[in-house]
C-alpha cells in the first residue's frame, strides 16, 4: 500500500476511539482501553489494528509483569521490577499515542521490547 493511499484511508476512519484507548491506559483506566482495543480491531483500519494489537499486549504483558514484580516483592528485589514495569508500560503507551498522532502504525506490534 502506497503512502497515498494510507493517508486517504486514514483520513476517512475515525482516530477517536484509538485515541480514547491509549489516553485511557495513560490515566490508569486500562480496562477501557482494553475493552475498545478487542471490540473495534476487527473494524478498523490496518494502522490502527497494528494500534490495538500493540494496546493489548502492552496491557497484558504488562499485568504479567506486575503479578511477576509482586510475588518478587517477598524477597525485596519486587519493587525494582515494578519501577522497571511501570516504567516500560509509560513508553509503551506513549509510543503508542505519539505515533497514532502522527498517523504512523506501530512497525512491529508483536514486539516485547519498546
Amino acid at each position: 500500500m502506497s503512502s497515498v493511499e494510507v493517508r486517504s484511508e486514514l483520513t476517512s476512519a475515525n482516530k477517536t476511539l484509538p485515541t480514547i484507548a491509549w489516553a485511557s491506559c495513560l490515566v490508569g483506566a486500562w480496562p477501557i482501553g482494553l475493552i475498545i482495543a478487542y471490540v473495534d480491531r476487527s473494524k478498523t483500519t490496518e494502522v490502527y489494528a497494528s494500534h490495538y494489537r500493540y494496546l493489548i499486549r502492552t496491557i497484558w504483558i504488562g499485568m504479567l509483569f506486575g503479578l511477576v514484580s509482586l510475588l518478587l516483592s517477598v524477597i525485596a528485589i519486587g519493587f525494582l521490577t515494578w519501577f522497571a514495569t511501570a516504567i516500560w508500560y509509560l513508553v509503551r503507551c506513549v509510543k503508542g499515542l505519539v505515533l497514532l498522532v502522527r498517523d504512523e502504525p506501530i512497525s512491529n506490534p508483536g514486539t516485547l521490547l519498546v
